[in-house]
């Protein structure tokens, strides 16, 4: 899932190649030993630079096990390698800088409401993007960094993965823990479930990477993780599969069965809901339907917008080992599917944005806060701090009699509350 180092990843010994062929090329010995070749060498002989030395653009899961490449000149690569590297260096500008303004964006409502940090959901969505921020500043470090040691490599590809998949199965998190609240009724105030699941989730997307750290470069086939293969031989092949593959999509299949149980639940209740409330307010009035439905409303429409957090992850994911694949049997790599690769990291990126965004409890808290800065503006002294206390606390008012919620305040008030 990384993609700067996409359009960029090539064999290290392209230049050997191209001295033995320039060798062959001019006949001279002496020259091809002491002179590395040249693009000009190889337009000179009407050859192509790039199909001779086959550099080629890598797949993002290899790129997730690479600390140091060598980043080519611009001039030896073929008009499609210099798209997409274009094109990821410009995904990679949009991406961070959509993960770091949500990052900032959530700790700003933390900040103005405190209490919104009882809402496990947030606290994901939040830890989500810190992880995405740093795997952003990694990946330019894992790009262009010297690393020669051994340790340095594989604690830059643990790094590397463990950013990758975590934000993944967090996603993952917020959906099981919803389908044991719905279904199951459990309790949004036991712990015991929350911290099972995010023990199993950070379990799952760390112990089975840290292998890189202490297993030995010859069970992939390779002689140091600072040198592994952009296509992989069958050793390599076998090693990704059991340490990546395997976890990611299982992850992945757990995650997408329980969106499509809470998407079927979603479907019934809100039908069933709409239903309710007409009749509701046909017989008793507007007021008292709001207050019988409230609470499956409000459910639809959180759960709306948190299930389909997890499935651009999941299919990014899936996409990285399908590369994998396809580059390991067809012995090569295509680069129409690197750009959709690419396009899948800036949507995940954008995705749990949106997801932090329009969660109805951010949504809430940043109106409020709005609302709060206005009435200091326009109130005198002493009377906006009154206004505002009674407006943050809806529910309260109600409670002793004030007028009764319409359906958007009884959605937007309690979502922490409920998750």
């Amino acid at each position: 899932m990384e993609m700067l180092c996409a359009p960029v990843c090539f064999i290290k010994n392209a230049a050997l190649v191209g001295a033995k062929h320039y060798k062959h090329l001019a006949g001279n010995a002496d020259v091809a030993q002491t002179q590395p070749a040249t693009p000009a060498m190889y337009h000179a002989a009407g050859m192509s630079y790039h199909a001779q030395t086959r550099m080629q653009p890598c797949s993002n899961m290899t790129m997730n096990h690479l600390a140091r490449i060598d980043v080519p000149n611009n001039n030896i690569l073929t008009p499609s390698q210099r798209s997409l590297k274009s094109f990821s260096i410009f995904v990679y500008a949009f991406s961070s800088t959509v993960s770091f303004g949500a990052f900032c964006y959530g700790l700003f409502i933390v900040y103005i409401r405190p209490n919104i940090r009882r809402s496990s959901i947030i606290r994901v969505l939040i830890v989500a993007q810190a992880l995405n921020c740093i795997r952003f500043i990694l990946r330019p470090v894992t790009t262009f960094s010297n690393v020669h040691s051994d340790f340095g490599c594989r604690a830059l590809i643990f790094l590397n993965n463990a950013t990758t998949m975590l934000p993944v199965n967090l996603c993952i998190y917020c959906v099981i823990y919803l389908q044991l609240v719905v279904f199951h009724k459990v309790s949004p105030t036991n712990r015991l479930p929350r911290a099972l699941l995010l023990t199993a989730g950070t379990a799952v997307s760390v112990v089975p990477i840290s292998m890189y750290l202490f297993l030995d470069p010859s069970t992939a086939g390779i002689d140091s993780f600072c040198n592994l293969k952009k296509i992989p031989d069958h050793k390599q092949y076998v090693f990704v599969i059991c340490v990546l593959a395997i976890w990611e999509y299982l992850a992945g299949a757990v995650g997408v069965i329980c969106i499509l149980v809470l998407m079927v639940r979603i479907i019934r209740t809100r039908r069933e809901t709409k239903r309710a409330l007409l009749a509701s307010a046909q017989y008793y009035g507007p007021s008292d339907a709001v207050q019988r439905n409230t609470n499956p409303e409000l459910l639809n429409k959180t759960l709306s917008s948190i299930i389909w957090i997890p499935i651009t992850p999941i299919i990014s994911i899936w996409l990285n080992i399908f590369l994998l694949t396809i580059s390991y049997y067809k012995r090569r790599v295509y680069t129409w599917l690197e750009f959709i690769n690419v396009l899948l990291l800036a949507l995940q990126s954008f995705f749990l944005a949106i997801a932090l965004v329009i969660n109805p409890s951010v949504r809430y808290a940043y109106t409020e806060h709005v609302k709060q800065r206005r009435t200091k503006k326009e109130a005198p002294t002493g009377v906006g701090t009154r206004a505002t206390r009674t407006e943050h606390w809806p529910m309260q008012s109600h409670r002793h009699g004030s007028s009764p919620l319409s359906l958007e305040e009884s959605l937007l008030i309690d979502t922490d509350s409920l998750l």
